[in-house]
C-alpha cells in the first residue's frame, strides 16, 4: 500500500505536522469509498506517536522534516512515513507506504473490485492532536481497480 500527498497552493510548514518524534502526535491513515452515497470508512491505519521500532526510534526530525521507519510493521501495517514541509520552490509532501499482515486492506465487497470509485475514493491523513488534515479525492475511472490492487492518480 503507498500513498502520496503533493502539497497545495497553501504553504505547509514543518510545525503544522505536529510533534510526532516526541510523543505529542499520532496519525490516522482513512480511506473513504463514497459507492453508496455519502463517504463511508473502507480502510484504516494508524501510525503511532514515539516509540521505538527494531532498536532505534520509529520517528526522527531533521530541520526540515519528519520521517518514520518501522520495519516490523506494528500496528498496523504501515512501514515509511516522510512528512515534508514547504521549502522555497519545493511545495510539501506526505508520502506514507506498508506492507505485511498488519496492513488490514478490505476484502472486495462486490467481488470485482476493491474500492468501487463512483463516484470517488478519499484518502485522508488526520492529525491525533489538531484538526490538520491532508486529502486526496480520486474520482472515475481508476487507472486499475480488482479484487486486490486499487491504482490511481489525480489528473
Amino acid at each position: 500500500m503507498s500513498w502520496k500527498w503533493l502539497g497545495s497552493a497553501t504553504p505547509v510548514a514543518v510545525s503544522q505536522f505536529g510533534d510526532p518524534a516526541n510523543g505529542l502526535t499520532s496519525y490516522h491513515l482513512c480511506v473513504y469509498g463514497t459507492s453508496a452515497g455519502l463517504p463511508s470508512l473502507a480502510f484504516s491505519a494508524t501510525v503511532p506517536t514515539g516509540g521505538f521500532c527494531d532498536p532505534h526510534t520509529c520517528w526522527k526530525r531533521t530541520r526540515s522534516r519528519f520521517s518514520y521507519t518501522n520495519t516490523g510493521a506494528t500496528p498496523d501495517g504501515v512501514t515509511h512515513v516522510v512528512l515534508q514541509p514547504t521549502a522555497g520552490r519545493t511545495e510539501a509532501r506526505i508520502t506514507l507506504s506498508g506492507r505485511g499482515s498488519n496492513l488490514r486492506i478490505p476484502l472486495s465487497a462486490d467481488g470485482i473490485f476493491l474500492l468501487p470509485e463512483f463516484p470517488e475514493v478519499i484518502v485522508q491523513l488526520q492529525r491525533s492532536d489538531s484538526a490538520d488534515c491532508w486529502e486526496s479525492v480520486f474520482t472515475s475511472p481508476p487507472i486499475r481497480d480488482t479484487q486486490s490492487v486499487f491504482t490511481d492518480t489525480i489528473r
